[in-house]
């Protein structure tokens, strides 16, 4: 009987933990929203300013290059690689949200079947990428639907990794059952 009062206690405490967790990081996804324009971009710009400084040393050290980017090639290449890093971190933060939400929900609902509570998970995150939208419609920021499926590659990505991990595990079965006959 200890023990599973014991079970019971350390479930709760992952249930709450895993909770936290997601309502942490949907409040950081809206933090980031709440952002200006202005400030989202000078942010992500100055990030993107150092990963082009120190890929410009490499090249050099590397003789890819031999002097330093400037002028309007520098724009360009800053443009065109904040765009890409801003996307990409769109896409991290609601994979990381469809992960923590499909732990929670495996948390809660243990007999559910794996595909099952990633649909629930892709579906609740789905949400999440809506109202995010919806949400920066009133911080002066565009609000697109176009944003809401290019967040929703997080999710995507979730679903791939699941079917791969599905697949494998069925191909090891299938050999550890060839090696039982």
């Amino acid at each position: 009987m200890k023990k599973n009062k014991n079970n019971s206690n350390k479930d709760t405490k992952r249930i709450l933990i895993c909770l936290f967790l997601v309502i942490l990081w949907i409040f950081l996804i809206y933090f980031f929203s709440d952002m200006s324009s202005f400030d989202s971009n000078k942010l992500s710009k100055g990030i993107v300013n150092n990963i082009v400084d120190k890929t410009v040393k490499v090249e050099k050290k590397v003789n890819i290059r031999n002097e330093d980017l400037e002028g309007i090639e520098r724009y360009r290449k800053v443009r065109d690689v904040n765009f890409y890093i801003r996307k990409s971190a769109h896409v991290l933060e609601f994979l990381i949200l469809d992960l923590l939400l499909l732990k929670f929900l495996s948390l809660i609902f243990k007999d559910k079947e794996k595909g099952t509570l990633i649909y629930y998970s892709s579906v609740l995150t789905f949400l999440c990428t809506l109202l995010d939208e919806f949400h920066q419609s009133f911080v002066g920021r565009t609000s697109q639907f176009s944003d809401c499926l290019i967040d929703s590659i997080g999710i995507v990505l979730v679903i791939i990794i699941f079917e791969i991990n599905k697949f494998i595990k069925k191909k090891k079965e299938n050999k550890k059952e060839i090696k039982e006959k």
